[in-house]
């Protein structure tokens, strides 16, 4: 089931950043900005295993995430979803996130940067996604 048609495709490839909401102990959502990369109806990020997030989804993997922009009119995906947590061979997603952010000259100093603590990929899986806002030329 393709939960992202072809415009949200396109949006997910714009510079924004995903909020991601993660379930903290105490029942009380955790949002934190991440970079992200889309591929095959997934969305990928990154962290460190000391952060709240990833101590978050280790303990319930379910997880929100937000990708918005801001000039008007507004749009966004609003999406939930399943976090997957891969801890091996994640240094070319990494990369690949990386590289949507930071100029192609800068990519591998980030890389080698970000990986000086244990490192781990976040795979979203979605379970459900919605438009939200005025700015989608079809709903």
């Amino acid at each position: 089931m393709n939960l992202f048609d072809p415009e949200a495709i396109e949006f997910l490839q714009g510079p924004w950043l995903m909020r991601l909401a993660t379930l903290g102990p105490d029942g009380y959502p955790h949002v934190t900005p991440v970079w992200y990369v889309y591929e095959d109806e997934r969305i990928f990020t990154s962290t460190e295993k000391d952060r709240v997030k990833f101590r978050n989804i280790a303990r319930d993997n379910k997880v929100g995430a937000s990708i918005d922009w801001e000039p008007r009119p507004y749009r966004g995906l609003s999406i939930k979803g399943i976090a997957h947590v891969h801890d091996r061979n994640i240094r070319e997603r990494v990369r690949e996130i990386s590289a949507r952010y930071v100029p192609a000259a800068e990519v591998d100093a980030m890389v080698d940067w970000l990986f000086k603590g244990p490192r781990v990929v976040l795979e979203i899986e979605p379970v459900s996604v919605a438009k939200v806002g005025a700015g989608w030329q079809t709903y």
